[in-house]
């Protein structure tokens, strides 16, 4: 929660709108015929939802709007609306106080960390939720995942909506987040307990490629660091392909992101390069990872494939090393 310093929250104190939330009125309409009106709702023991508007005609055919949420017991207000910060003489920058769209991000986060831990340390639980899964495994998606880095895969909850309703019963008590989770636990037990499953397939075979370290995979994941630790933002890519040497400039992004796929597009070439490309190879033909042996940055290597040249004598005298 953000409790406010009194230094920064001085600067309120003589504000007539927040001498009125602070106090036990439940009405603000100030004798100077205010352009506000301003009415607060005890929506618990510690928070009063306040309504009002700019230039508001209280009566039959009102339609008083939400405002902002006071907790009287942190002297805290969250989410003002336009016309309450305007009230209270504070601009969108101020950010004394936190809005809707920050409370859901500092919510969801605790959620999703409940989540987590409980499943951590309860993973025979919903291994039993699901005693006749076995696990899936997409091979593909686990070597990209290695050439991107992976080194492990873990649960991790994905909560990623919750209502203002919730916001406000975490406001109200902090302790909801463990009611929350607790419910979703109980709802989504054979759901985790398969992705957990699932989990325990790709870590034995993320763990095979690991440990292969004649792995083709390896010259793949060693191209996306070098890439990745480059300030290029173009290449100079040399490729060996249907024992054609060629070289051509290309975007760094794109070969760092494509380096992980069976192929690699043409598309990111230059069009001059493209042309000779096709010249050479056809049209409609792409390279990949393996065809690689050298990538330059302002005529230095940023990567090198010592064992390409080992096994084309083509390039062993051009490329002693």
């Amino acid at each position: 929660m953000l409790i406010i310093a009194e230094k920064e929250i001085s600067k309120l104190n003589n504000n007539k709108v927040f001498q009125w939330i602070k106090s036990k009125e439940m009405v603000f309409k100030d004798k100077d015929n205010s352009k506000y009106t301003f009415i607060k709702y005890p929506y618990s023991e510690n928070l009063d939802l306040i309504y009002g508007d700019y230039l508001s005609y209280v009566g039959i055919d009102s339609k008083l709007k939400y405002a902002g949420v006071y907790d009287k017991e942190k002297d805290v207000l969250f989410a003002l609306d336009y016309d309450l910060r305007n009230a209270l003489e504070l601009s969108w920058d101020d950010k004394l106080f936190k809005d809707i769209s920050e409370l859901e991000k500092e919510l969801i986060s605790k959620l999703n960390d409940c989540i987590d831990d409980y499943v951590y340390c309860n993973k025979e639980e919903f291994y039993e939720a699901t005693i006749d899964y076995e696990g899936y495994i997409d091979t593909n998606a686990v070597e990209t995942d290695f050439v991107d880095g992976y080194t492990n895969y873990e649960y991790n909850a994905n909560i990623s909506k919750i209502s203002n309703e919730d916001i406000l019963k975490y406001l109200d008590n902090e302790e909801y987040v463990f009611d929350w989770s607790f419910d979703y636990i109980q709802k989504n037990k054979k759901y985790i307990g398969r992705e957990l499953k699932d989990n325990n397939v790709k870590n034995e075979y993320l763990t095979s490629i690991i440990n292969d370290k004649n792995h083709p995979l390896h010259k793949a994941r060693e191209i996306r660091v070098a890439l990745e630790e480059s300030n290029a933002s173009m290449v100079h890519v040399y490729i060996y392909k249907n024992d054609l040497a060629f070289d051509f400039k290309y975007d760094k992004l794109s070969l760092m992101y494509g380096v992980s796929n069976s192929y690699i597009s043409t598309y990111n070439m230059p069009a001059p390069d493209r042309r000779e490309y096709e010249k050479q190879f056809g049209k409609y033909t792409d390279f990949n990872f393996k065809n690689i042996y050298k990538i330059e940055y302002r005529n230095k290597p940023i990567y090198v494939d010592n064992n390409f040249f080992k096994e084309k004598e083509l390039f062993s005298e051009e490329y002693s090393l």
